[in-house]
């Protein structure tokens, strides 16, 4: 300090205070003014003077974080726990990612962000709340350039050309509050191939469900605008590797447990003479555009074991809509689906879809199953199934595509490869359990990266999971909804904006995928087991471990 009148409590005079210090040789010069108590038109009074030999402590830094860590928005990261590089290896082909945190003790009044490689993408982690905290989860681009808080993660991506080999340098420049900083980025490059997206063998199943897409951006159910938005989600998921599209036959297959509805798309109507008649136009549409937007492999078409048993057509001789309940096994259950399953057959065949649609099932007991499949084997020879098991059963072993509960698949190594000699997917699923593994908002981030891998130590083919887009009311205001668990109901924001649980889900995908292609034991990855996964806190040394050894071969 060269002068300090801060204390000085006399007012001061038109012609002010003489300040006088011995002499100094300083670096920097930081003064404080206060208004002049005589007018403001005499100018302001300065009451403190300070000088500097070393350069001024940064109000805010950039550096390289960790991908696993969630970070709080009004805490301020200690700079020790991060590193002034950021470094990450990966295989030709792959999508590499990284966790940068800006960190300002003054606050974000502005914040702009640039990568100098046009392979990289750099989206701010915004937060939304989960159970009244809040949690950083939507990869929201960098138009957004002020924050609240004290701390703002940054999600680094990068695609690795396919002809990549050495060290890929990159670097990302933020500018904080008119401070710049510059983060180098080393990627390394492991002489491996990673095939494109299209071509991975991982049997991801994520549902979708159009009707909330339709709500949030306020246009009809399947008219042009809505199949304009759907297109935009569709390319994101086919990117995450999907594989499965899912289509409903009722309205309502899970009993109206989502924010949104969940319509049918097929319209039934039952004539006045007691024949029924099908419009699949909502349903063709939306294939299609699932189709086009690459996610091809599988139609799963839900509801003939509907929660509610209840069905709803439009009753010409009645003039409405009409939703009885009718049980497996009983007439009106036979003349509901027999007719809809052999016109469905047709129309299925005159689009080329019939060997790839399946009739799904979810978690529906044996006494309502049998006679379902007994009317599906009738009236649709040769329509293949799809089940989500939470239990053993015999009848599981019909389907195509089985996938059983986490707590199931801890013992089906050998079903699940007697499955694949047979031509069919075996998978597992998570849902609102278990509390771990899981992609739940408060779910340790590397959990969603642990969940491929596990496949792969079952010796599963892919992994189930609802939902994609079944939103609360306003998922950027909170993620909570009913009892679930928070981000039960979504991977996806609206925009599309993907969520860091989504990312990391593939980050693991790729890993599989890395497995599959390496076809050779991999001691590390014997950890992933049903009973570790439970576990609290391990999910992040796993992955580490496991990608360090899959990428050393």
């Amino acid at each position: 300090m060269l002068d300090d009148m801060t204390a000085n409590s006399i007012c001061a005079g038109a012609a002010g205070f003489t300040l006088t210090f011995d002499p100094a040789e300083v670096r920097y010069v930081r003064t404080t003014f206060t208004s002049n108590s005589t007018g403001a038109k005499r100018g302001a009074h300065i009451v403190e003077i300070e000088g500097f030999s070393s350069p001024v402590k940064s109000e805010n830094f950039f550096m390289a974080g960790d991908i696993y860590t969630r970070y709080s928005r009004d805490t301020a990261v200690d700079p020790k726990a991060l590193a002034p590089t950021v470094k990450l290896t990966g295989w030709r082909g792959e999508r590499v990612s990284a966790m940068l945190v800006a960190c300002s003790h003054a606050g974000f009044e502005e914040m702009l962000l640039s990568a100098r490689s046009s392979r990289a993408r750099l989206d701010i982690l915004r937060y939304t709340l989960a159970k009244g905290v809040l949690c950083g989860d939507i990869l929201d681009g960098t138009e957004q350039t002020s924050f609240k808080g004290l701390t703002r993660p940054v999600v680094y991506t990068y695609d690795i050309p396919a002809n990549a080999s050495g060290v890929i340098r990159d670097s990302v420049t933020a500018v904080i509050n008119g401070v710049r900083h510059e983060l180098p980025v080393e990627i390394r490059v492991v002489p491996r191939t990673l095939p494109p997206v299209k071509d991975w063998k991982f049997h991801l199943d994520i549902w979708q469900h159009p009707d909330a897409i339709a709500r949030w951006h306020d246009v009809p159910f399947g008219g042009e605008k809505h199949l304009g938005y759907l297109t935009d989600y569709n390319r994101v998921l086919a990117d995450m590797g999907q594989k499965a599209i899912t289509a409903t036959l009722v309205d309502e297959a899970w009993g109206g447990q989502t924010y949104d509805r969940f319509r049918s798309c097929v319209k039934v109507t039952k004539r006045a003479d007691g024949s029924w008649a099908y419009d699949y136009a909502i349903f063709d549409k939306l294939v299609e555009n699932m189709i086009a937007a690459g996610v091809a492999w599988q139609i799963d078409c839900y509801g003939m074991i509907p929660w509610s048993l209840k069905f709803r057509y439009f009753d010409e001789k009645r003039g409405c809509n009409v939703a009885p309940r009718m049980e497996p096994g009983s007439v009106e259950y036979e003349d509901f689906w027999g007719h809809l399953l052999a016109d469905f057959s047709r129309h299925l065949k005159k689009k080329g879809w019939f060997e790839r649609t399946k009739i799904a099932i979810d978690e529906r007991p044996d006494r309502l199953l049998k006679p379902a499949l007994a009317v599906l084997r009738k009236y649709a020879p040769g329509l293949g199934m799809v089940m989500a098991c939470h239990r053993p059963s015999k009848l599981n072993d019909e389907a195509f595509d089985v996938s059983y509960s986490y707590d199931l698949s801890g013992n089906l190594a050998k079903q699940a490869a007697n499955r694949r000699a047979q031509g069919k997917f075996t998978t597992y699923y998570v849902c609102c359990s278990p509390a771990r593994p899981n992609t739940f908002m408060a779910s340790d981030p590397a959990e969603s990266e642990w969940l491929a891998p596990f496949s792969a130590a079952m010796g599963f083919d892919g992994l189930l999971r609802w939902a994609w887009c079944s939103w609360v009311e306003d998922p950027f205001m909170s993620q909570d909804y009913t009892a679930w668990p928070a981000g039960d109901t979504s991977l996806v924001y609206p925009g599309p904006r993907l969520s860091l649980r989504a990312l990391l889900l593939r980050d693991g995908i790729e890993t599989y995928e890395k497995i599959r292609i390496l076809g050779r034991e991999i001691p590390e990855l014997k950890a992933f087991t049903v009973e570790r996964g439970r576990e609290k806190g391990v999910h992040a040394d796993d992955v580490r471990k496991l990608n360090a050894a899959v990428n050393a071969f």
